[in-house]
């Protein structure tokens, strides 16, 4: 599909990062679409080192125009074994990663949450967080010392588990407004209206989790079924603590056990989606004997990080990022 070069500068439509894949939708390499041109860059430094294959610009709009110049391309003009089958936009352009927010990486697409760089201040934002998650463990571990722990007493409620309940969601109120804030969002009186952009953009209601000393107990998802036409609501812990946080005597029955442990467990997944898993778990003994994360979030391929050396990388906000 070649053609005579169109109107097409970076002012007017700018470059589509994308990645190469191959047959079985692997990440194969790095690619860069600009002026016509579809550039193969060179990993560690993302500097040009192919520019053979010439498309039309003015035809050019999207991912699915390159794939379907490309299929062509192939189809005739290369061998049938090309290693190259196809390409993704990436959400984040080569070379850059979302600040406080782990994903996964080109070398390991399948991997856990892990990838992420963190500058000084981030690794004291973890060390703060995850000391205050250990308290919060050692305060339900206190309770699970005299409620014994079965499915049947997850409505169980008093003074000490509504006390567990405000801690746990109040850190995680904390930790989504610092994401926020160092993705250049810092909304007035934040609340979760504000705090859901991060469930897509970490995936957490993907994560599902279970109680390492108690397997009889079901895991916990703390944050499916979240929803932006009631981003309080549709978290049943989260509008627990709201509610017992303004009104403790007629909604003390709200704050149970089963909502303080969701709400512990939120405070992890946060950790984890901010740090890393393999990361955190290694660092602290604790959540090791506490936690098993028994589903990750599955990340699609325009989501990874492209990168090859973390010391190369460059922060981009969430901000300025084209959202689908």
């Amino acid at each position: 599909m070649a053609g005579v070069r169109g109107v097409f500068g970076v002012s007017e439509r700018p470059p589509l990062d994308l990645l190469a894949l191959n047959l079985e939708g692997r990440p194969v390499g790095f690619a860069k679409f600009r002026e016509g041109y579809l550039d193969w860059l060179q990993p560690t430094l993302y500097q040009k080192v192919y520019s053979g294959f010439f498309i039309d610009p003015d035809s050019v709009i999207s991912e699915t125009d390159i794939n379907r110049a490309w299929s062509d391309y192939i189809s005739t003009s290369m061998p049938k074994n090309s290693q190259i089958m196809s390409f993704r936009q990436v959400e984040v352009p080569l070379g850059h990663y979302l600040p406080r927010i782990a994903r996964v990486g080109i070398s390991h697409p399948n991997d856990i949450t892990s990838v992420i760089k963190k500058t000084a201040a981030d690794m004291e934002a973890e060390a703060i967080y995850c000391g205050r998650l250990r308290i919060a463990i050692e305060r339900f571990q206190e309770i699970a010392e005299t409620v014994h722990l079965s499915e049947d007493q997850m409505l169980v409620f008093g003074d000490q588990i509504r006390n567990l309940l405000i801690l746990a969601a109040t850190e995680v109120e904390s930790q989504f407004k610092s994401v926020l804030k160092v993705n250049g969002i810092a909304p007035k009186n934040a609340g979760t209206k504000d705090y859901i952009v991060l469930n897509g953009v970490m995936r957490l209601s993907e994560y599902k989790v279970r109680l390492v000393a108690y397997p009889w107990i079901q895991p916990f998802s703390p944050f499916l079924g979240w929803v932006a036409s009631e981003p309080t609501k549709s978290l049943s812990w989260y509008h627990a603590y709201n509610e017992t946080k303004h009104d403790s005597l007629s909604s003390f029955r709200v704050a149970n056990l089963k909502e303080a442990i969701s709400a512990i467990i939120a405070q992890y997944i946060l950790c984890v989606a901010q740090f890393g898993a393999p990361q955190i778990q290694q660092r602290y003994d604790i959540f090791r004997s506490t936690f098993d994360i028994v589903q990750y979030p599955k990340w699609d391929v325009s989501e990874i990080y492209a990168y090859q050396r973390r010391e190369e990388w460059q922060p981009i906000e969430l901000t300025r990022l084209a959202r689908k």
